[in-house]
C-alpha cells in the first residue's frame, strides 16, 4: 500500500531539504553584507521566494502522489491554479490604447521596486526590475522614450515626483 507513494516522498522530502538549504543559503549571505542586512532585505527575497518554490513544489508533490483517478489529479492541480492565480491578482488592464489593450503589473517592496507592461496588438513588453526605491522615478521616462507609452495611468499608480516624495516624507 504504501509502496505507491514512494516517489511522492522522494519529491517531497528530497526537494523540501534543497529549498529549506537554498533560503538559508541566500539568507546567510545577505546578512553577511552589513550594508543589506536588515529585516527588510530579507523579507523582500524571503516572502516571494518561499511563496514561489512552496508553489513548485506543492504542484511536484500532487503530481507524484497515487491518485485514484486523473479527475482527482485534475481537480487537485486546478485548485494550486486558482491559489497562484490569486496570489498573482492584481494585474491592472487597459483597455483603449493606441496600442490595443495592455495589461500591467507593479511590485514594492523594500528597497526593490519592479514594473511590467505588455501592449497586446503592438506585441511589446518591457520589465523594469531595480534593487532601488529610485527605481520609480526611471519607470515613467523609460518607458515612454522606448515604447513611446503615454497610456500607463502614472498618476493612479503613484509614479509620479511629486507622490513619491510625498510618500517617502511618511513613516
Amino acid at each position: 500500500m504504501l509502496s505507491s507513494w514512494e516517489n511522492f516522498y522522494v519529491v517531497v522530502g528530497s526537494s523540501g531539504g534543497a529549498l529549506i538549504g537554498l533560503q538559508f543559503v541566500v539568507i546567510t549571505l545577505i546578512a553577511s553584507r552589513r550594508n543589506l542586512a536588515t529585516a527588510g532585505a530579507l523579507s523582500a527575497f524571503g516572502t516571494p521566494t518561499v511563496v514561489h518554490l512552496t508553489g513548485a513544489l506543492l504542484v511536484s508533490a500532487v503530481m507524484s502522489a497515487p491518485w485514484p483517478s486523473l479527475v482527482a489529479l485534475s481537480t487537485a492541480l486546478g485548485i494550486c491554479g486558482l491559489g497562484g492565480l490569486t496570489y498573482g491578482a492584481g494585474w491592472g488592464l487597459l483597455t483603449k490604447t493606441r496600442f490595443g489593450p495592455a495589461f500591467f503589473k507593479e511590485g514594492h517592496g523594500d528597497g526593490a521596486q519592479n514594473y511590467m507592461i505588455c501592449f497586446e496588438q503592438r506585441q511589446a513588453c518591457m520589465i523594469l526590475l531595480t534593487n532601488s526605491d529610485n527605481g520609480e522615478l526611471a519607470f515613467r521616462p523609460l518607458l515612454e522614450r522606448i515604447l513611446g507609452d503615454t497610456v500607463t495611468p502614472w498618476e493612479w499608480e503613484g509614479y509620479t515626483p511629486a507622490y513619491i516624495e510625498e510618500s517617502r516624507k511618511q513613516p
